[in-house]
């Protein structure tokens, strides 16, 4: 009986630390990401000589459909700068999900 307790007790713990090893993971990712977003707006900013995100409104806004905006808006200035007539959007670009991004970033 005392055995089972101890077991159990000792899973518990593990599953505890599991969830905190999960928690950290996660903040290492948005971390990364975040400063991936910053990087990808100086950027753009630098190429385009135009103020394009602030920090406040990263930190508001979701990482994901910011990240994926920032990364359409560098396709478009490379394509500009090689004088091509329009960028082709990666796959993983869905224009209703940008459009309505921007939209939203805009109110």
């Amino acid at each position: 009986m005392i055995l089972n307790a101890l077991i159990h007790a000792q899973e518990e713990n593990l599953k505890m630390h599991y969830l905190e090893l999960v928690m950290i993971a996660k903040i290492d990712v948005q971390v990364v990401l975040m400063r991936l977003i910053v990087i990808l707006a100086l950027r753009i900013e630098f190429l385009n000589n135009v103020f394009v995100l602030n920090i406040p409104m990263i930190l508001m806004a979701s990482i994901k459909p910011v990240l994926y905006v920032l990364l359409f808006q560098l396709d478009v200035l490379h394509a500009v700068q090689r004088n091509v007539l329009h960028a082709q959007p990666l796959n993983i670009f869905n224009q209703t999900k940008i459009n309505n991004v921007i939209h939203a970033q805009i109110q």
